[in-house]
């Protein structure tokens, strides 16, 4: 496909970031292309810069390119201004707090981690709590 693009909201897809391409391709790309690269369309070839110097030149079928943007919609002006509402922020002990009550609303007692993030029990209980709907594997 040439010229083509897709917009879609993929807050509920599972997706990952990762190199396409035949491994050859990839290891070539990642040897001589940096994160401050820029690419350039000129006269049916796509360059990649570092600043003024031409690093490669690729054939137009030879690159994809994946745009990704996050952006923020909302319903209304009320809407927006909600996310202006630092008491609404979910710091730590918040989403430890709304866990520790929707386990009680399904009759799961739980005390409160000390640290969330190195609890192996807490994790676990999450894990098993709250099973992922689609297997990582």
């Amino acid at each position: 496909m040439w010229n083509v693009g897709w917009m879609s909201d993929n807050e509920f897809m599972w997706h990952r970031v990762r190199p396409v391409g035949a491994e050859a391709d990839q290891a070539r790309f990642e040897s001589l292309v940096g994160y401050d690269h820029a690419i350039h369309w000129r006269g049916g070839r796509w360059e990649i810069r570092d600043g003024d110097r031409i690093v490669t030149e690729e054939e137009p079928d030879g690159l994809r390119i994946s745009l990704l943007w996050k952006a923020r919609v909302f319903t209304d002006e009320a809407h927006r201004a909600s996310f202006r509402r630092v008491e609404l922020d979910l710091g730590v002990e918040r989403v430890v707090d709304l866990y520790l009550d929707d386990l009680a609303a399904r009759g799961v007692r739980a005390p409160r981690p000390e640290d969330p993030f190195t609890d192996a029990n807490w994790q676990a209980l999450l894990g098993e709590a709250y099973p992922p709907a689609v297997d990582p594997g």
